[in-house]
């Protein structure tokens, strides 16, 4: 029998976009991803969506918010804020010890 665990992490990746002005916890569209690591086949699942203001408090302390501003701009993300996904991680794996 197939070895099933979930794993909870915070994800630092841009997401979507969320409601313009507004920080903090939101809700985001479901979604999951899956992609594997080694012999372990993972999926990332999304619920949610941490907003901060691009300010140099969360991000880029040792080059200022306007490098990371650029970098944002540079991919097409809105430059004023920065969107976190919160998702939860499902780690299959086929060893009956992980």
């Amino acid at each position: 029998m197939k070895a099933l665990k979930i794993l909870t992490i915070i994800a630092s990746l841009a997401s979507g976009d969320v409601l313009a002005g507004e920080t903090g916890p939101m809700p985001a569209p479901p979604a999951a991803h899956s992609f594997t690591v080694g012999a372990l086949r993972v999926t990332a699942l999304r619920d949610s969506v941490n907003v901060v203001p691009n300010d140099g408090s969360v991000f880029g302390k040792d080059v200022g918010s306007n490098a990371v501003a650029a970098l944002l701009r540079g991919v097409g993300l809105r430059t004023d804020r920065i969107s976190l996904s919160v998702d939860a991680l499902l780690v299959r794996s086929d060893n009956p010890l992980f």
